[in-house]
C-alpha cells in the first residue's frame, strides 16, 4: 500500500493557484493493482477531482483496466469512464 499527498502552489500575473493531492494505491493480489485520488485546486475557482483505477492481469493473455474520474469546478460537473481488455499473443 502506498499513502501519497502532494501540494503545489503557482504565481502567475497575480494569480495564486494551489493544488492538493491524496493518493492511495493498493496491490491486493499479484495480479491486481488499484488506485484513488483526490485533487482539489484554489484559484479564482475551486475545483475538485476524483479518480479511480484498477487493473486485473487475468491470465499471461488478458488484461482488463477500468477507469473513471469526476471533476467538479463552482460551475459544473463531467465524468469520465474508461474499460480496456488487452490480448496478448
Amino acid at each position: 500500500m502506498l499513502l501519497r499527498n502532494t501540494r503545489s502552489w503557482s504565481w502567475a500575473e497575480g494569480a495564486k493557484t494551489s493544488t492538493t493531492t491524496y493518493t492511495i494505491w493498493l496491490m491486493p493480489t499479484s495480479k491486481i493493482q488499484c488506485s484513488f485520488d483526490y485533487s482539489k485546486t484554489s484559484n479564482e475557482t475551486e475545483t475538485s477531482s476524483y479518480s479511480g483505477f484498477l487493473s486485473w492481469n487475468i491470465s499471461d493473455y488478458f488484461l482488463l483496466r477500468l477507469n473513471y474520474s469526476r471533476t467538479k469546478t463552482e460551475e459544473t460537473t463531467s465524468w469520465a469512464f474508461g474499460l480496456n481488455f488487452t490480448m496478448r499473443f
